[in-house]
């Protein structure tokens, strides 16, 4: 779970790093067509606080200086945690809209007009009843594409498969240098290594002149 925390001490209410690191965060980084589930916390003087029950968080992103356009993502349904200390505002959001995949050209069936990302301004609110909402700061959440787009058509194998190179690479182990006249022992057989220049076979077993034996 991604967390983000809000210090509603400061005016506007702004995201920050951590309530012992009150360092404003200016961007924040999520991925195309996922669905991540995130805690919100909310601090004063560094202290977490919850909101007045029934408090309804709203969470939108939209293109930068569009700020009359409708929402390219939007997340709200917040569960109340029990207990300020330990508990978090939770809901899983959904990046995974047809606008958020315009923007960034995918998946659309060609790679001409992909974007690596885009970075989209934000902000959270919340409000209780008929109340004037409660806006935080804006900041920015950088988008990045997905790579995995889960309908791809998979790699062609090229060369040997992997149990052919597993064995090759076997083989290799097994292949040992032996002097001429060296008597070699395979199973329960005996083969003497022919002179430099012959080659010699015989059942599981090859012998070359220059002196290496293969057990196949």
């Amino acid at each position: 779970m991604q967390i983000l925390t809000f210090d509603i001490g400061h005016t506007p209410p702004q995201l920050i790093e951590r309530a012992e690191v009150p360092e404003p965060v200016e961007v924040i980084e999520a991925i195309r067509g996922t669905g991540p589930r995130f805690g919100f916390r909310f601090v004063r003087d560094r202290v977490p606080e919850l909101l007045v029950p029934g408090t309804v968080i709203r969470w939108g992103t939209k293109e930068q200086g569009k700020y009359d356009d409708g929402f390219i993502t939007f997340v709200t349904g917040f569960s109340e945690p029990v207990d300020a200390e330990t508990g978090y505002y939770e809901a899983v959001a959904d990046f995974n809209s047809t606008q958020l995949n315009t923007l960034l050209g995918s998946p659309d069936g060609t790679s001409a007009n992909d974007k690596t990302g885009v970075e989209l301004m934000t902000q959270v609110s919340w409000r209780l009843g008929a109340a004037a909402p409660v806006k935080t700061k804006p900041f920015l959440v950088r988008f990045l594409n997905a790579v995995d787009n889960g309908n791809e058509t998979l790699p062609t194998q090229a060369g040997p498969d992997l149990d052919t190179r597993i064995s090759a690479l076997e083989a290799g182990v097994r292949s040992r240098r032996v002097p001429e006249g060296r008597t070699v022992t395979v199973g329960q057989d005996e083969y003497i290594v022919v002179a430099p220049g012959g080659f010699f076979v015989d059942g599981d077993l090859v012998v070359t002149g220059n002196g290496i034996v293969h057990v196949l």
